[in-house]
C-alpha cells in the first residue's frame, strides 16, 4: 500500500548482515532496490547459509535498472557490502561491470579471521 511505499522511500541503510539469508532472499531484495528511492546501503556479509556472487550480481542489476549512479535517476550509486566474497577474477569483473550503478565492497584482507572469507 502507500504507507508501505512512503516508508520505503526514507530507507537510507539496510543492515541485514549477520542473518539467515540465501540467494533466495535476493528477488525480494532486488524489488525492495528498486522501491526504495532513498536507499544507499545494502550490507549484506556474514549470511549463514549466505549470498553468492550470483545473489550479488541480482541485487547490483537491481540497482542498475533502477537508475541508480544515473544523473536522471539515482544520481548515487548504491554501496553493497558483501565483504563475505573474496576478490576473485570473477567477483572483480562483477564489481567493473557494476561500477557506474553499485559501489561494491568484496573480501576484505584486513580483517582475516573475521566473516567467512572467499565462501560464494
Amino acid at each position: 500500500g502507500g504507507a508501505a511505499r512512503g516508508g520505503l522511500a526514507s530507507l537510507g541503510q539496510l543492515w541485514v548482515h549477520h542473518t539467515g539469508l540465501s540467494d533466495a532472499s535476493c528477488g525480494p531484495l532486488a524489488r525492495l532496490i528498486g522501491h526504495a528511492s532513498s536507499l544507499r546501503e545494502v550490507h549484506l556479509s556474514d549470511c549463514d547459509p549466505g549470498i553468492s556472487l550470483d545473489g550479488v550480481e541480482e541485487l547490483a542489476a537491481a540497482a542498475t535498472a533502477a537508475g541508480y549512479g544515473s544523473t536522471v535517476g539515482r544520481p548515487h550509486r548504491l554501496y553493497i557490502n558483501a565483504r563475505h566474497l573474496a576478490l576473485t577474477p570473477e567477483s572483480v569483473a562483477l564489481q567493473r561491470s557494476y561500477m557506474q550503478s553499485v559501489t561494491l565492497r568484496l573480501g576484505d584482507p584486513r580483517s582475516a579471521g573475521g566473516g567467512s572469507g572467499g565462501r560464494a
